[in-house]
This record gives C-alpha cells, sequence and structure tokens, in this order.
C-alpha cells in the first residue's frame, strides 16, 4: 500500500539546510554539497529524479575556515565546471595548508545545478498538497490511546488563523537534535518530554 505522507517545512522553500544560491555567475552550494560513490541510495534518487552528478572540481584554490570563523583563501584562481562556478581571491599567500585541504573531497560529486536541484526533483515526483512550506512544528507527543501522534504547527508570521493540529502513525523529524530541543515540544502521551 500506498503511503500518505505530509511534509512540513518551515522555511519558505524546500531543502533544509540543503540550499544552492543561483547567482548571476551559475549556481553556488551554501548547504549540502558532495556525494561519494558509496552513498548508493542518494544516488539512486538523483538518477530517479532526473538529477545527474559531476566529480568535483579540485584544481585551483583552496578555502580554509577556522574554528573562529576567520578564513584564508590560498592561491587565486577563476574556474568552472558543469556544476559550480566559484572565484577565489587571494587573502592569504602562504600555502602553508593548501597541501593539506587539496584533495579534501577525492572521489567526490556535486549534483548539475547545486545539491537544491535534487530537492527539486523530488518535488516535481509528489502532489502539490504533499508539501507544505512555511509551516513550523511546534510540539510533537503521543495521542492519549497512544494510537498514533498529534503534531501541533504554528500559524506563519503574518498569516490570519492560529495553529494547526494534525494526526500522524509516524513522525520523522529531520532537523539537527539542537534544533528540536530549542523549537519542537516532543513528548509522551503523559506529557512527558
Amino acid at each position: 500500500p500506498a503511503l500518505k505522507v505530509l511534509v512540513l517545512e518551515a522555511r519558505s522553500r524546500i531543502g533544509g539546510r540543503t540550499y544552492t544560491y543561483p547567482s548571476n555567475a551559475g549556481p553556488i552550494d551554501l548547504g549540502a554539497t558532495w556525494v561519494w560513490p558509496h552513498h548508493r541510495r542518494l544516488l539512486g534518487l538523483a538518477k530517479r529524479v532526473g538529477v545527474a552528478t559531476c566529480p568535483q572540481y579540485e584544481d585551483g584554490g583552496s578555502v580554509y575556515e577556522r574554528a573562529q570563523g576567520s578564513i584564508s583563501v590560498f592561491r587565486v584562481s577563476l574556474y568552472k565546471s558543469p556544476c559550480v562556478f566559484v572565484m577565489l581571491q587571494c587573502a592569504d599567500s602562504s600555502t602553508q595548508h593548501n597541501t593539506h585541504l587539496q584533495g579534501q573531497s577525492m572521489g567526490a560529486d556535486r549534483f548539475e545545478g547545486g545539491a537544491q536541484s535534487l530537492c527539486d526533483g523530488l518535488q516535481s515526483t509528489m502532489s502539490e498538497d504533499t508539501i507544505r512550506t512555511d509551516t513550523a512544528v511546534k510540539s510533537v507527543s503521543v495521542l492519549e490511546d497512544s494510537t498514533g501522534l498529534r503534531v501541533v504547527t504554528a500559524a506563519s508570521e503574518g498569516e490570519e488563523g492560529g495553529a494547526e493540529e494534525l494526526s500522524a502513525k509516524v513522525v520523522v523529524i529531520a532537523v539537527p537534535p539542537r534544533i528540536i530541543a530549542r523549537n519542537i515540544e516532543v513528548a509522551d502521551s503523559k506529557g512527558q518530554a
């Protein structure tokens, strides 16, 4: 039997932390970026929704972001691949880290059009009423009779009306644990978190 699925996305676009910035120079991935050969299911999904991959471009400059947030750019490079266009400007002429950084994505591919194209391709296979954007989940709890789950959403900013209550047999929360802890109340049938 086919599953009845409803995707609730808090943002105004699908994809969560997968985001491809549509620059004039070409798509630039700002979230998820690479896929490796051992990601067979992800590669299978890409093939099924018609999203091609290409090898990660490795020649040219490297960018290194330190834990404190400072960024060093090594060597000036301007290159274009079928996947992404990047221009690096030399901010640090040191080559100490360059050798260490080159080859960091060995064997990795990227999605043509950016990783967001995979989300868009998947969305194109779903009916329009399957995905709701601008719908933040506020709480998930077990129904009193333990037959399912209650999901409460918040009204979007500036939207008329209040929260909506939904029920489901299964809920998959696909966000980092810190976001769940900060934004979604999760409780059992007795209200225990």
